[in-house]
């Protein structure tokens, strides 16, 4: 029989890799968005596939999150207590909001975002900033199943060795504000015009 630690690695590489290609793609696109010369010679039929590919990509790997974080906490068992999974979770939350604001983004504004360089540009750091909280969960993964990480060469990565105590209450009353304000984003928010391509 699998046990847990195989599905969670499974489905963390799944993560990873399509989110991975996600932001590949869309530091592709945006560069094209800044090269007039590159755009015309790879032509729209390529340009639009590279932004598809970073929407499909961003798609899957958002909604394999759960599976990983699932399958994260049945391969660790009772690790509640423990700060470094704290922060895992707290983390999860920061990057599956990041890739929620992606992908609501690019499919609000539409394929003409990428005619506006600002635009383009602030897609592209949301994109980086949530790879990077990507790759920081799967450090903190790697420091809680071996004790080590990959991004432990790099001088300036955060430790997690300590959490905030949160209190279940504040948890429910933090998730609550949280999803009241994804909800007036969504739906109450005045929504912005789609941009042609």
């Amino acid at each position: 029989m699998v046990g847990a630690s195989s599905f969670h690695a499974f489905s963390v590489e799944l993560v990873v890799g399509s989110l991975s290609i996600a932001v590949f793609a869309t530091i592709l696109r945006c560069i094209a968005s800044f090269s007039n010369p590159l755009s015309m010679r790879v032509g729209p039929k390529v340009l639009t596939g590279i932004d598809a590919a970073s929407l499909w990509a961003a798609g899957f790997g958002l909604a394999m999150i759960p599976f990983a974080i699932i399958t994260g906490y049945l391969a660790s068992g009772d690790t509640a207590s423990d700060p470094q999974a704290v922060n895992k979770m707290i983390l999860s939350g920061l990057c599956t909001g990041l890739w929620i604001g992606f992908i609501y983004g690019r499919m609000t504004l539409g394929p003409g975002l990428w005619n506006h360089r600002r635009l383009a540009v602030v897609q592209t750091v949301i994109a980086f900033l949530a790879i990077n909280v990507t790759y920081l969960l799967g450090s903190i993964g790697g420091l809680l199943a071996r004790g080590e990480a990959v991004m432990d060469i790099l001088p300036f990565f955060p430790h997690f060795e300590s959490a905030p105590e949160i209190s279940t209450f504040v948890s429910v009353v933090l998730m609550l504000v949280g999803l009241a304000t994804m909800l007036v984003v969504i739906f109450l928010q005045p929504k912005p015009q789609r941009m042609a391509e």
